[in-house]
């Protein structure tokens, strides 16, 4: 997908660079790079795949030959785990999970759709999206993130009795898990969610360490159900250590909620073992 811009006649990337960037590219890199490079600057202008690049590069007064040569080489096994994983293009992060969690693991499964970001370049085209659009409250492109995403997560979702999405943790006009939860009109029962806080709230996402983002969704998030169910799938946009995903797949437990197999999947995440994302 590539994002419409628009910009000042005088900011357009000249039209002869811009071509000979595209002539530069095969067919391959010039995909990967419009699906998964953005470029948002501190206008807050978006400008996608390769004139964001080029934009960046301006930016960073960096040679854009070179850059984008060392993009490639950092960004090719982030590709080759997009395009070889089985499960409907969503990224396996089951090792990560069990050398987080070890034998606290409560989830079967863990999933993410997109890296959040990738070394040297930081976050990925969805990432910065995600990001930018919750903080902003930006309701057409939290509805442009949800639009990419519902048919991939419904499609693997209707293996599953039921539904869970994870409870926002910072009170929002637009929630992006309630866009979601719409856009994907599953016709699945919901598992009901919500967070409790003390005099305080904490958010999850101020917290560095995962013994506090552990003990942080353990006393907060409360889930409901009238009724049991056999497997469930766990949805939230943005995972980082998953912990709130793993809280709730023990409560779904302990309630007697679900009764077999719980799966956790998310828009965004890594897979470099514990790691806080403490911006979305």
């Amino acid at each position: 997908m590539t994002i419409s811009t628009t910009t000042k006649t005088n900011e357009l990337l000249p039209k002869q660079n811009l071509t000979n960037l595209i002539i530069g590219l095969d067919i391959k890199n010039q995909q990967d790079i419009e699906q998964n490079y953005v470029y948002i600057s501190p206008r807050g202008q978006v400008f996608s795949g390769i004139e964001g690049f080029w934009r960046w590069c301006e930016k960073q007064n960096l040679d854009l030959n070179k850059t984008l040569e060392e993009y490639r080489n950092i960004n090719k096994p982030y590709q080759k785990l997009r395009d070889n994983n089985f499960n409907n293009g969503l990224i396996d992060s089951a090792n990560k999970v069990k050398s987080v969690f070890g034998e606290d693991l409560q989830m079967d499964e863990m999933y993410f759709c997109e890296f959040y970001k990738i070394p040297r370049f930081g976050k990925t085209r969805v990432g910065q999206l995600l990001l930018h659009s919750k903080q902003t409250q930006n309701a057409k492109y939290i509805q442009l993130i949800c639009d990419e995403f519902a048919s991939k997560i419904l499609d693997f979702a209707k293996d599953f009795d039921c539904i869970c999405f994870a409870p926002p943790s910072t009170p929002r006009a637009i929630q992006f898990m309630n866009v979601l939860d719409k856009t994907i009109n599953s016709d699945k029962p919901r598992i009901k969610t919500w967070k409790e806080f003390g005099d305080i709230a904490i958010q999850q996402k101020t917290l560095k360490s995962r013994v506090d983002r552990v003990e942080n969704a353990r006393e907060t998030i409360f889930l409901s159900s009238e009724q049991k169910f056999e497997s469930c799938l766990i949805i939230d946009d943005a995972i980082g250590s998953g912990s709130t995903l793993n809280e709730i797949a023990r409560k779904l437990k302990t309630q007697n909620i679900i009764s077999g197999k719980i799966v956790g999947i998310g828009i965004v995440g890594n897979l470099d073992g514990y790691e806080v994302i403490n911006e979305v």
